[in-house]
Formats: C-alpha cells, sequence, structure tokens
C-alpha cells in the first residue's frame, strides 16, 4: 500500500508441483481484497476477498517448475492497497515465487509538450493528452497534442505536426525540453553622456 491508485497490476505465479498421495486438487485460487487499512485481523477473513482466476494444471509428472500469470483489475475506486490470498484447497504443489507488478509510461517532454506519468496495462491503450511547458504556447487546430501509452508501459511515437514554441522572453533549452526565460536590455543616450539602460525580463 503506497497510497497510489491503480487501475491494475500483474501477478506473476511460479510454483513446482509436488508428490501426491490421497486425493489432490491440480488447481488454485487466487483471491483479492482491496482496502486502504492494513488489518491483519479482517485480512483473515476469506468472505472480503473476491475471486481473480483459477489456476489449474496438469498433474503428469512431479517436480515440474510452472508458471503462471494473472492480472488483477480493480474495482474499488478508492482502495490505495490490496491483500492477495493463494487459496490452496489440497492442491499437490510448492510454491517457490511470486511477484507483484504494473506497468506505467514515464513522464516525457518532447517538442516541448509535456505529458504525464500514466499507468498502463498489459491489454489496453491509453489515450493521454499533452500539454505545452511553462513559458511556451502551440496553436492546434484539431486537438490538443496527444500521445498513447502502450500495453507494458511504452509511449508510441510522437504525432508529427506537433510541438510547442517559446514565448517571447523565453529561449529553448534542448537538453532539458524548456522554455528559459531570458531579460532583454535596451539602452540609449538621453542627453550628452547620459544614458539609460531598460532591462525586461
Amino acid at each position: 500500500m503506497n497510497g497510489t491508485l491503480l487501475p491494475q497490476v500483474n501477478v506473476q505465479i511460479q510454483f513446482q508441483t509436488d508428490s501426491c498421495t490421497g486425493s489432490c486438487h491440480n488447481y488454485f485460487i487466487l483471491q483479492v481484497w482491496e482496502t486502504s487499512v492494513l488489518n491483519k485481523n479482517s485480512a483473515r477473513i476469506i468472505s472480503n476477498y473476491r475471486k481473480v482466476k483459477t489456476i489449474a494444471f496438469t498433474m503428469d509428472a512431479n517436480n515440474i517448475m510452472i508458471t503462471s500469470y494473472a492480472t488483477i483489475n480493480f474495482e474499488n475506486p478508492i482502495a490505495t492497497g490490496f491483500y492477495m490470498a493463494i487459496v490452496d484447497m489440497n492442491t499437490c504443489i510448492v510454491l517457490t515465487r511470486v511477484v507483484v507488478f504494473y506497468y506505467v509510461c514515464p513522464a516525457m517532454v518532447k517538442n516541448l509538450i509535456k505529458y504525464p506519468e500514466t499507468f498502463s496495462s498489459m491489454n489496453l491503450s491509453v489515450l493521454v493528452h499533452g500539454s505545452c511547458v511553462e513559458g511556451s504556447s502551440g496553436e492546434f487546430q484539431e486537438r490538443n497534442p496527444q500521445l498513447t501509452c502502450q500495453p507494458g508501459g511504452s509511449w508510441e511515437d510522437v504525432q508529427s505536426g506537433y510541438g510547442c514554441r517559446c514565448d517571447h522572453g523565453f529561449r529553448h533549452h534542448e537538453e532539458t525540453e524548456q522554455c528559459i526565460g531570458e531579460c532583454l536590455c535596451y539602452c540609449f543616450m538621453v542627453c550628452n553622456s547620459v544614458y539609460i539602460v531598460v532591462v525586461m525580463c
């Protein structure tokens, strides 16, 4: 739980089949409980959880390493964390590794257009609108510049023809993709050896 509202997370579960005596099942269940409170007692109440996926496997041989993936789509719009449960009902497996991860397209500035950090998913693309950096402006006839945050956390190529320009009194700093303010100096003589310098920033 870190206070971040995520649309979904991905889970990698790695397990090894084990020898079985008697009646054994060839599946187990992944469940999740969305909450914003750390509570160990409530986390033990199975009715708080909802089913995410039933993970089944074949029991042809022992000591076989299997890796399975699941995607958890969050339904609670205000929960900032979750508990995850793996329900083993007499299943002949040994869990060896559980990894929880998510994808994100990092914040980016291109052609003086800034795009915010955007959470992605494994299956869906997200349309993201950009805006000009401070000290710049642009004229967009049809719509504001936009990119697509692709599944897996990568941006698509920047659309050609889109870009912002630094406003008057600012210059383009290419390394940081920012518009930096400049001061303009005007010097003129009023009489004899008297000069007046006007500085405009």
